[in-house]
């Protein structure tokens, strides 16, 4: 009975077990899990948009063009990509999910050579590479094509160079070919020069087998270093004395702040080191085990934890079928990839500190941790192979940090999808109130488009939407934050007709805030506000935006949209016209600027009708004043009571309308004027 317990156990070990062949396809499936479950929900964010808006207008003769301003060669990217995705976001998340999945391809497959006496734990350094929860901009894909693609061309650089090194009898055809992907991945981007320090450590540990003689392995090494530190001395000598960059964001800020206080220079480095350090290796986690994302009415964070949960037991049933690749492992690999974690992590940084960059300040910045993601993951695996004793404590805790970052990484791909939801959502009610803007027209708005898309890249989104061309480097539009940069303590020298500017690289925008639409737009459930005029008495806005509004120029809106103006209805996913309030509000708000009294009351009529109401009395004006102009005084002041209701700060606005469009001399009508403002305290 024993016998056939033993035998039926080896015959289920069988059945589970897997060759490490399928390694690099089981990195793909944790990549979909993590990356892939909304993709077909997900659009365009940040950075992504003037890819885009260059794509839909230009095509890909105005890249060279754009980027010679601080990464003249970067443009190759997206030369090659954008004929073949063109400007639908499902392409693009599903170019940089597999970018990310053969970056981490590439690393398993150089620490497999590196560490063949590892086992399994190479693909468990690749696996938290791959989710490592530090960078959570994934789903900004187009912008990050290009970090992932310069990722994944360093390991295919180091992958050359241990296969050039371990001997094969090409050494010099591979060693030429690595030193090619080192140079281009630099030329694209400079995330990954620091990590470029990494090779003389992975060379050394390539050479302890073959040369145990420790001078001699030091000369080797040297000897096999020098072509790519040549390659790496010609690009930080190209880059810090030949390229001249405007305003550039990464000049040597340590050396400066060496010079000027060598001493408090020196401490602030030590801090920030520190800092930066423990938030890579420790704090990142955080975020992933934070006991608020306990939530039972956050139904997708149930979801999320569901995969997680999955993810752990899956992986961990898994590699316990799997745990004869690694009878042969060893002490040595576990301290050399701590030691290699730790010295990964530093040099990958090394660049982040050299140019004063903060990981902490703004919504980006956790980009600056990209080339830190490397060392983190194999230092974590290799204190997890050192600390745990049992392999299959080992594979559980290694199962439950992937599990808890893919986790992580759905719960912030759900966030961009609402995000997306949002934008498309906006440009909609863009498209109802304005069906064409004139050319030469500035946008200012109190705020951004939305979390993601603001300023000039709210601009290049804008753009896109009215399908409007790019003509001698000059924007048709452009989108002016009110309060950035100090845009609002120009407002004299603006109200009197002074001329704005707004720039990016090569392209330039100059304008008059005459010719400008003013919009409003405060909270998510609040409809996009066109002033005018008339909103020097909404209290609802601040002082000073009042004041921008008399220069709102309603004129600079098209009625109609032109007879070669199509949106591109594969960029945007533009809701059903009549699934919310905002629909009928921005309607209104059109038929309103063209005087057609009926199709505003028509409109209110629908809405009612569909149970739709606005959740702020400002809003209900347009159809105030069509009652209004159409003499039906009653109905005129039961909207106005009930806006008032609404929005007790509409006050000023409201007694305004009544002013300014019911002084007449009917007798019906003063009386309804007189009720409403006996309600509102008019003139109080």
């Amino acid at each position: 009975m024993s016998k056939m317990k033993e035998k039926f156990k080896v015959l289920k070990m069988k059945q589970f077990s897997i060759s490490d062949r399928w390694f690099p396809w089981l990195l793909l499936v944790v990549c979909i899990l993590a990356f892939g479950l909304q993709i077909t929900k997900l659009g365009f964010y940040f950075d992504d948009w003037q890819v885009i808006y260059l794509a839909n207008t230009r095509g890909t003769d105005a890249f060279w063009d754009f980027y010679q301003y601080d990464r003249p060669i970067s443009a190759w990217t997206y030369i090659l990509e954008v004929p073949l995705l063109g400007t639908t976001p499902l392409y693009w998340h599903v170019l940089t999910l597999i970018l990310r999945w053969l970056t981490a391809w590439g690393m398993y497959a150089v620490l497999k050579r590196i560490w063949p006496q590892a086992g399994s734990y190479t693909f468990w350094m690749a696996a938290i590479f791959a989710v490592y929860p530090s960078f959570l901009q994934q789903p900004i894909a187009v912008a990050y094509s290009q970090h992932f693609a310069t990722y994944a061309l360093y390991f295919l650089s180091l992958w050359l160079m241990v296969k050039a090194i371990q001997g094969n009898g090409k050494y010099w055809l591979l060693t030429i070919l690595g030193m090619l992907t080192t140079a281009l991945h630099m030329l694209t981007m400079e995330y990954m020069v620091g990590l470029e320090l990494i090779r003389p450590a992975i060379i050394w540990l390539l050479l302890i087998g073959s040369v145990p003689a420790t001078r001699q392995r030091v000369k080797q090494a040297f000897i096999n270093w020098i072509p790519y530190l040549l390659v790496w001395l010609g690009f930080i000598t190209w880059r810090l004395f030949f390229v001249v960059i405007p305003d550039d964001p990464n000049v040597p800020r340590l050396l400066y702040s060496l010079r000027e206080n060598p001493l408090g220079g020196l401490l602030a480095l030590l801090q920030e080191v520190l800092q930066n350090l423990l938030h890579v290796w420790v704090s990142v986690w955080y975020q992933a085990l934070e006991p608020t994302l306990i939530d039972f009415s956050y139904r997708f964070g149930i979801f999320s934890w569901g995969i997680a949960l999955i993810v752990t037991i899956g992986l961990f049933i898994l590699f316990n079928a799997y745990r004869h690749l690694d009878r042969n492992e060893q002490i040595k690999w576990q301290s050399q990839a701590i030691l290699l974690g730790v010295y990964a992590t530093v040099v990958g940084l090394f660049p982040v500190w050299f140019t004063g960059r903060d990981m902490f300040k703004g919504m980006y910045a956790d980009r600056f941790t990209l080339p830190a993601m490397f060392g983190a993951s194999v230092l974590l695996v290799g204190l997890v192979g050192l600390v745990a004793g049992k392999r299959s404590v080992r594979y559980g805790l290694l199962a439950l940090m992937v599990g808890l970052a893919i986790a992580t990484h759905l719960r912030t791909s759900n966030d961009y999808r609402w995000e997306w939801v949002q934008q498309n959502r906006f440009y909609q009610q863009m498209l109802l109130r304005a069906p064409g803007i004139k050319q030469n027209t500035a946008i200012i708005s109190d705020g951004g488009l939305s979390q993601y898309v603001n300023r000039y890249v709210a601009t290049f989104a804008l753009n896109t939407l009215y399908d409007h061309p790019l003509k001698d480097q000059t924007p048709s539009m452009w989108y002016f934050e009110f309060w950035f940069r100090g845009f609002h303590l120009r407002l004299p020298q603006i109200m009197s007709g002074a001329e704005i500017k707004g720039a990016l690289r090569n392209l330039e925008f100059r304008g008059s805030a005459t010719e400008s639409l003013i919009i409003y737009h405060k909270e998510a459930d609040q409809c996009i506000w066109f002033l005018s005029s008339r909103d020097v008495h909404n209290s609802e806005i601040p002082e000073a935006m009042r004041q921008l509004a008399e220069l709102a120029d309603y004129a600079q809106i098209e009625t109609a949209p032109s007879a070669t103006q199509k949106w591109p209805d594969n960029i945007f996913d533009l809701e059903d016209e009549r699934s919310s309030w905002c629909y009928f509000y921005q309607k209104a708000g059109l038929a309103q600027q063209i005087g057609n009294w009926d199709e505003v009351i028509d409109l209110w009529k629908q809405a009612q009708k569909g149970n739709y109401a606005p959740k702020y009395g400002y809003e209900m004006l347009p159809f105030i004043e069509a009652y209004a102009m159409q003499q039906n005084w009653e109905q005129a002041a039961r909207l106005t009571l009930e806006a008032y209701k609404k929005s007790k700060k509409a006050q000023s606005m409201l007694c305004a309308t009544w002013d300014q469009y019911l002084n007449v001399d009917d007798t019906n009508a003063l009386a309804y004027k007189l009720e409403v403002n006996t309600a509102l305290g008019c003139g109080q």
